[in-house]
C-alpha cells in the first residue's frame, strides 16, 4: 500500500516516481522506485513490479538528489511480500565497466522493442555486453539466445532447487569446483571430477540441469571476470556413462554454452583421457564450433598444462585447497543461492508477446560447416601432452 506525492526527477524523465524506498534482500540494501500515474482523482500504482537502479548510480542519485527525497515527497509503505532480490549478482555489480553507457543504451532501447523478453537489470546487461566484448549485436542475440533456450528447455533449466532429490544425487555424484584463486591473466578455474563412478545412478538431463546450475552461481558469485578456464577429469567415467547420454540435453547443452552462456570461455582441458575418447568426439563434434574445439587440451595425466600450481588443489599437485575442502565451498554456496536459482528462474520469454514468430526449428539448428564436420581432421588436430 502506498501513498504520497509523485515528483518528478531530472535523472528520471517524463515519468512520475514516488520516493525511493530501501528494502532488505539477503543482507544487502537494494533501491527500488516504485512508478505511478497521475489522475484527476489521485496517484495509482501503473507498474507494481519496480524499477531498478545498479548500485553504483542508485546511490550517487540519492547523494545529488537528497533535498528533494526529504523534502518534496512523502510516502508510506506497507510491504506485504518479500521483494526479490535483483538478478544476476547476488552482491551487486562490484565496478560498471568504464565509458560503456553507450552501448549499455542501445541494448536498453532494443530491449524495449522486445516484450517478449523479460526486464532485466542494467547489471546483467553490462553480464551479456562484458561476455560478448561489448558488441552490441552480438549481446542482442546472446540475450535472444539465453532467454530462448532457458524457456523452452524446462527439464534443464526449471525446478532448479539445489534441494530437489534429483540435484541432490547428481551433487553427491561429482565434484563440482570453483577454485579460489585468479590465474595471472585474470580467468576463473573451473573443475569438475567423478565422484561415485556408477553409471546406473546417473541420469545425464539431471546432470546438464545441476552443472547449468552450478555454473550460474559462479557466474552470479564472480561478477564480471575476464574469462573461464575448465578442467575436466574423466577419472572414474566409464563407458556405461557414455551409453546414458541422452542426444536432446547434450544438443542443448552445447547450444546454450556457444551461443548463448555470458562467459568467455579461454580453455578446455580434459585429464586423465580415456582410451575411447574417440567415441565420446563422434558424439560431440556435430554439436562443437571448431573454435571451441580448438581450445580443449587432452592430458593423459592429471596435470594440466599452462595452470599455475598454486591454483590446483593439493589432490592434483597443486598448493591450493583439497577437494574435500573445496567441495565444502561449493556445498556452502548452493546454500547461499537456493533461493537466488529459483528467482532467477522465472526470467523468461513471453512468446504470445514477440513481434516476430521464431522458427519452429529454434534450438535445434547446429553448425553444419564441413571443416566442423569433418571428424577426421579435428580428431587428427587434437592436443595431447
Amino acid at each position: 500500500q502506498v501513498s504520497g506525492s509523485p515528483t518528478n526527477f531530472p535523472f528520471l524523465p517524463t515519468r512520475k516516481f514516488l520516493l525511493l524506498y530501501t528494502i532488505n534482500a539477503h543482507q544487502l540494501a537494494k533501491f527500488a522506485v516504485i512508478v505511478v500515474n497521475q489522475s484527476a482523482t489521485g496517484s495509482t500504482i501503473a507498474n507494481h513490479r519496480p524499477v531498478l537502479f545498479n548500485s553504483s548510480t542508485t546511490s550517487r542519485y540519492i547523494s545529488k538528489y537528497r533535498d528533494e527525497f526529504r523534502v518534496r515527497c512523502e510516502l508510506c509503505i506497507e510491504i506485504t511480500a518479500e521483494m526479490a532480490p535483483v538478478q544476476p549478482f547476488l552482491n551487486g555489480l562490484k565496478a560498471v565497466p568504464e565509458g560503456k553507457q553507450k552501448e549499455l543504451q542501445k541494448v536498453r532501447s532494443w530491449l524495449s522493442t522486445q516484450p517478449h523478453l523479460p526486464d532485466i537489470s542494467d547489471d546483467y546487461i553490462y553480464l551479456f555486453l562484458h561476455s560478448c566484448n561489448f558488441s552490441v549485436d552480438r549481446t542482442k542475440n546472446t540475450i535472444e539466445h539465453y532467454f530462448n533456450i532457458r524457456t523452452n528447455h524446462p527439464e534443464i533449466f526449471s525446478n532448479r532447487d539445489c534441494e530437489d532429490e534429483k540435484v541432490k544425487v547428481v551433487r553427491n555424484l561429482g565434484n563440482l569446483m570453483r577454485l579460489p584463486k585468479l590465474t595471472p591473466e585474470g580467468y576463473r578455474v573451473l573443475l569438475y571430477s567423478v565422484r561415485d563412478n556408477d553409471p546406473t545412478k546417473m541420469n545425464f538431463s539431471d546432470c546438464v540441469k545441476t552443472f547449468s546450475m552450478f555454473n550460474d552461481m559462479v557466474l552470479f558469485e564472480d561478477g564480471l571476470v575476464e574469462g573461464y578456464v575448465v578442467i575436466f577429469d574423466m577419472k572414474g567415467v566409464q563407458l556405461g556413462h557414455l551409453a546414458r547420454v541422452s542426444l536432446p540435453a547434450l544438443r542443448c547443452f552445447f547450444l546454450y554454452i556457444q551461443e548463448a552462456h555470458p562467459v568467455k570461455i579461454k580453455g578446455v582441458h580434459v585429464l586423465n583421457t580415456a582410451s575411447w575418447i574417440q567415441h565420446v568426439l563422434r558424439l560431440i563434434v556435430p554439436l562443437i564450433k571448431s573454435e571451441l574445439i580448438n581450445m580443449v587440451k587432452f592430458h593423459r595425466g592429471s596435470t594440466p598444462e599452462g595452470v599455475p600450481l598454486d591454483i590446483l588443489p593439493m589432490d592434483y599437485g597443486g598448493e591450493s585447497s583439497s577437494v574435500e575442502d573445496l567441495v565444502k565451498v561449493t556445498d556452502s554456496l548452493w546454500e547461499t543461492y537456493r533461493s537466488w536459482l529459483l528467482e532467477n528462474e522465472k526470467l523468461k520469454t513471453d512468446d504470445s508477446k514477440r513481434a516476430v514468430k521464431k522458427s519452429s526449428w529454434w534450438g535445434f539448428g547446429m553448425f553444419k560447416s564441413n571443416e566442423d564436420l569433418n571428424e577426421k581432421n579435428i580428431i587428427k588436430n587434437l592436443r595431447y601432452d
